[in-house]
């Protein structure tokens, strides 16, 4: 009986030896491999997500990971009116985050993660779209101005001067307006040519005018207004 009691007891020492063996052997090779690889990264978005670690659980080490997001780079880019006709002008705002560099068509670049703000006339529509880079990413933002042509008119004489009793005929065309009048002759329809024979009784002035109302909505209920006009005088002098 003594005999079978200590045979239990070496059978129950050997067998507690190598469960600890095998747990040491355990933390050893997971402290190992968070000496080998202590850092993961992975791609997130556009920015990277990354860190390291380990903790203790049921007597040996794991890994774990956690980390911190690099947010992308963003820009922003906005037009008061976004459409103009030609000669007025339109306020470029812009904003931009987590940017390095930052370019605006037809303006450059501009400082970064900041607001600023510039006016702007051209005489054409006009790209002022915006890119950025950054540690976390690239971003990019599309804007343009639409420009309407500026209201032109052209009015011709047959013959200048006259004499009194004859007749000549007045030539006219228009362009890129919502509005045409020529003085005597009154209201035409704008964007066309025409004409018409005249004789008139003294020196009379024949000058066209036109017109061109353009409207922009923006920022809720403020509308911007522009009348712009050019115009162009022919007088027929009698002799």
């Amino acid at each position: 009986m003594g005999e079978d009691s200590s045979c239990v007891r070496i059978l129950t020492y050997n067998s507690s030896m190598t469960m600890l063996r095998a747990r040491i052997v355990l933390i050893a090779f997971s402290l190992a491999c968070a000496l080998v690889f202590p850092l993961h990264a992975h791609a997130y978005g556009q920015g990277s997500y990354y860190s390291q670690g380990s903790y203790y659980s049921q007597g040996y080490y794991q890994s774990y990971y956690q980390g911190a997001y690099t947010p992308a780079s963003t820009c922003s880019v906005t037009l008061y009116p976004t459409s103009i006709p030609n000669g007025a002008t339109s306020t470029l705002s812009w904003t931009s985050a987590n940017a390095t560099t930052m370019f605006i068509n037809s303006v450059g670049y501009v400082a970064v993660n900041s607001a600023g703000s510039a006016i702007v006339s051209p005489s054409t529509t006009t790209d002022y779209s915006c890119a950025t880079t950054g540690t976390g990413g690239a971003g990019s933002y599309a804007a343009s101005l639409t420009v309407t042509p500026a209201p032109m008119c052209t009015i011709t004489i047959d013959t200048n001067p006259i004499q009194r009793g004859n007749s000549t005929t007045v030539h006219w065309t228009s362009s890129n307006a919502t509005g045409f009048t020529i003085t005597t002759l009154g209201s035409k329809t704008p964007n066309t040519t025409g004409s018409t024979p005249v004789s008139p009784t003294q020196t009379t002035d024949y000058g066209g005018t036109v017109t061109s109302t353009s409207g922009n909505s923006a920022a809720g209920s403020q509308t911007f207004d522009y009348s712009g006009g050019t115009t162009q005088s022919y007088v027929i002098f009698l002799r």
